[in-house]
């Protein structure tokens, strides 16, 4: 992403000299010698548009730099130590006058050093930002200072510092590297403190802003989902449920990579590879078979318990003949084992136990997109969509963005899944 039309447009010392509020503003807000100018820096592609200093609390403005559609709002470094009382009172004064101000803010960038833990004024900053409901996201810089093991831990730690901030998002950066900004987002399913990328959610307000300075107007569009009838209680939240199934996703990859090594060894068995010692006998081989079976049920239990709720419900899925399969065989490899009937042979539990196998992965793979899926509603507070209309003006195609309820997107997600 590069903002190539920027200039820098004015200084406010007093909050009288703020300037007209006429296009929407992206501010941005931190600690002192947090990196607010290098960031603005790095994001328009300029070396010293924003004055870079070496001396916390230099900053004793607040700065507008203007682009085409939007200005950035560079306020100033609040928590350093060595400046005198009357200062720090006037620089509070100036950035509550701003933000307390009837502005056109469309985003607030809160700036943390990912490398410490969030100071009490950083935490003042964002208790003001979540109780007023304003539109924030949280940016932790500095992330070349860490190495990737260390970075992996803070990452961890940050989520515990910051969890009293439900559906706020937080964007790692770097920028003296660029690392989290045009990066594409694809996380590693085995990494559930993977965010997206800073320059992606950036271009995706700006990409909006665009929308509603050139005049497309932003409808009320009626609700599209209803409320169930059925009395189910509160719904959970967006970013709670995005957790669960986070967590859910790690126990089922683990209880399916143990139940393919069971069902491999079950193969061996079964499929009359040369054998030593005991399983030579048909009887033995066929206790095996059974153990190893039991051992796939039990690891796919979830499968299996809600296989018997739909059974008793009339109702017949892939979960339920692959339990019933295995019952089925279960049943025969006993039956083998204990010399009850027929002439000996090896039990099917091979393919009864690989039907449920798909079945347990098929899990695996809704879990992930039911995770993916309710992080949309948990990154921001509000939910757009872009419609394009050619009946408003003539010979033109018009993009309105509309605000979408979330209500009922947790349930209507889990009953498609």
């Amino acid at each position: 992403m590069n903002f190539n039309e920027v200039s820098f447009e004015f200084a406010a010392g007093t909050v009288k000299q703020l300037p007209q509020s006429d296009i929407p503003e992206i501010v941005f807000s931190g600690h002192s010698n947090v990196g607010k100018s290098s960031l603005i820096n790095k994001l328009v592609q300029r070396k010293a548009l924003a004055r870079v200093s070496a001396q916390p609390g230099k900053t004793a403005t607040i700065n507008f730099y203007r682009l085409r559609n939007c200005r950035f709002v560079d306020l100033p470094g609040y928590g350093y130590a060595k400046v005198s009382k009357a200062e720090k009172e006037r620089w509070a004064g100036l950035v509550e006058g701003y933000l307390s101000s009837q502005r056109k803010i469309a985003l607030i960038i809160q700036i943390i050093d990912i490398r410490h833990k969030p100071t009490k004024d950083d935490y003042d900053m964002l208790n003001f930002l979540y109780q007023c409901n304003a539109p924030f996201v949280i940016v932790l810089t500095k992330k070349d200072k860490l190495k990737k093991t260390a970075y992996e831990k803070r990452i961890e730690e940050v989520m515990d510092e910051l969890q009293d901030y439900e559906g706020v998002e937080l964007l790692p950066f770097s920028a003296v590297n660029g690392d989290g900004m045009d990066d594409e987002y694809e996380a590693e399913e085995t990494d559930s403190n993977a965010f997206p990328s800073f320059g992606q959610y950036l271009a995706g307000l700006f990409s909006g802003l665009l929308i509603r300075v050139r005049g497309l107007g932003t409808p009320h569009s009626g609700e599209t989902m209803e409320a169930d009838e059925e009395d189910l209680g509160e719904e959970v939240k967006p970013a709670a449920a995005s957790r669960y199934y986070g967590a859910h996703v790690q126990s089922l990859r683990l209880r399916f990579r143990i139940a393919l090594i069971l069902w491999l060894v079950l193969a061996y068995i079964s499929l009359g590879v040369p054998a030593t010692g005991m399983l030579r006998t048909i009887e033995v081989a066929a206790g095996m078979c059974l153990g190893l079976q039991l051992g796939i049920l039990l690891l796919s239990l979830d499968v299996v318990t809600n296989a018997a709720v739909n059974l008793t419900r009339g109702r017949f899925g892939a979960d339920s003949l692959a339990v019933l399969s295995c019952l089925l065989t279960s049943v025969d490899a006993l039956a083998v084992m204990l010399q009850g009937f027929g002439s000996p042979h090896v039990p099917l539990c091979l393919i009864s136990s690989f039907s449920l196998l798909g079945v347990l992965f098929a899990s695996l793979l809704s879990a992930r997109g039911l995770r993916k899926s309710l992080r949309v509603p948990a990154i921001g507070k509000k939910a757009y969509s872009v419609t394009a209309e050619s009946e408003l003006t003539e010979r033109t195609i018009t993009l309105i963005k509309s605000d979408r309820p979330v209500s009922g997107f947790v349930r209507r997600s889990e009953e498609a899944a």
